[in-house]
């Protein structure tokens, strides 16, 4: 909005005016807090005493300005110029001065208000809408983790059902393995109880042979049927050897021996330290290559195992 205000001024000369020459007008006018506008018109120019004569004369003069403004306009953004000027000479010895001041930008305080109220229900609609997409941006984000932990949860559960058949297969087989287990043990459980009946009736020729051993009598150096008699204990020897082909002669005999079947987890160091005898001697007898669960090991009878 634009508003002209008008301002006129006589100002007196002390001596005749018959021509203004030139004429200059400048201006310090500003608003205030008080809304008025004030300060000052300079004027300044040129002027002739006589038509005819040559010669100018100068003047300046400093006018004072001072106007209230209507409490319904805003001037804080109010600019201030000069828009035109006239004058003209009365009674030959006053210049009276005319002089348009044009104010720019003026706004009515209710336009103010209404700019400022518009302005702020667009800043309560921006904060609305960042309010609004702040929350939609929280929703998306607690969202994707649910729906996250239920693609989750529905992937473990048809990994579970593809599993099950599998799962009760091993289930099935570690059942069978199981039952073949016992009945392996049973069957290793008759073995053994058959291979001891057998080891009971060789121990007791066993012995039925040491007891005829032991009859030989002494040899009495003086005996004149010692040849006779060495030649039988050879003889009865030699049986012996061809019943433990491993003995050789010249070799100390043992007078019993154990016929012992190997189980499972038998191990040949076990079975030496459980029989008292070491290696040597187990080889007497035995093949250490071919031992297998089910042999039959023959384990001379040694002291400690006979006490």
């Amino acid at each position: 909005m634009k508003k002209t205000i008008p301002f006129s001024k006589e100002i007196p000369f002390q001596t005749r005016i018959a021509e203004v020459t030139d004429m200059e007008v400048t201006h310090t006018l500003e608003t205030t807090p008080k809304n008025t506008i004030e300060g000052s018109f300079f004027v300044k120019g040129t002027y002739k005493m006589h038509e005819t004569s040559t010669t100018e004369e100068a003047f300046e003069e400093e006018l004072p300005f001072t106007i209230e403004v209507d409490d319904k306009y805003d001037l804080s953004d109010v600019k201030i110029k000069i828009y035109d000027f006239y004058f003209e000479i009365i009674d030959e010895d006053i210049l009276k001065i005319t002089i348009e001041i044009e104010l720019s930008e003026v706004k009515e305080k209710e336009e103010v208000e209404q700019v400022e109220e518009v302005e702020q229900v667009e800043e309560d609609v921006n904060r609305v809408q960042e309010i609004d997409r702040v929350e939609e941006v929280e929703q998306v984000e607690k969202i994707e983790p649910i729906q996250k932990i239920e693609d989750e949860i529905l992937e473990e559960l048809e990994r579970k059902e593809q599993e099950t058949p599998v799962k009760e297969n091993i289930e099935e087989l570690e059942i069978m393995k199981e039952l073949e287990q016992k009945e392996r043990e049973k069957q290793e459980e008759k073995e053994t109880e058959r291979c001891y009946d057998e080891e009971i009736d060789e121990k007791g020729e066993e012995k039925e042979m040491q007891e005829e051993i032991m009859e030989v009598e002494p040899i009495d150096i003086l005996d004149q049927s010692l040849p006779q008699e060495l030649e039988t204990e050879k003889k009865k020897n030699n049986n012996i050897a061809q019943f433990f082909p491993n003995i050789s002669e010249g070799e100390d005999s043992f007078a019993s021996y154990y016929v012992y079947i190997v189980r499972d987890n038998d191990t040949l160091d076990g079975i030496l330290d459980s029989y008292g005898i070491t290696k040597e001697e187990f080889n007497q007898y035995n093949d250490p290559n071919d031992i297998k669960i089910g042999s039959k090991l023959i384990l001379p009878a040694s002291k400690k195992h006979e006490s």
